[in-house]
């Protein structure tokens, strides 16, 4: 099946592109697909880590099945908030 996955800002950046389609077998997982990501896109294995996968608003798992057709985002996590001044 093929998966179509919007890239965050900073992994867009390093990748090159802001979307990636990927060709895997169905009942692919999130690590599976990642695991893929990181072979064609060598730039995103040390952020793939940490990466978020995202399909309609909800994170999903690492051993969960990537859902077919589900519009797909990987982000980086985001760090921060308010420091005591």
């Amino acid at each position: 099946m093929q998966i179509r996955v919007r890239l965050g800002p900073d992994l867009a950046r390093a990748a090159g592109v802001p979307v990636v389609v990927v060709d895997t077998p169905m009942e692919t997982t999130v690590d599976q697909l990642l695991l893929r990501l990181g072979e064609d896109y060598p730039a995103l294995r040390e952020a793939l880590s940490t990466a978020l996968l995202v399909a309609g608003g909800r994170v999903l798992s690492r051993r969960e099945v990537v859902p077919a057709g589900a519009d797909l985002a990987l982000l980086q996590p985001m760090a921060g908030g308010q420091g005591d001044g």
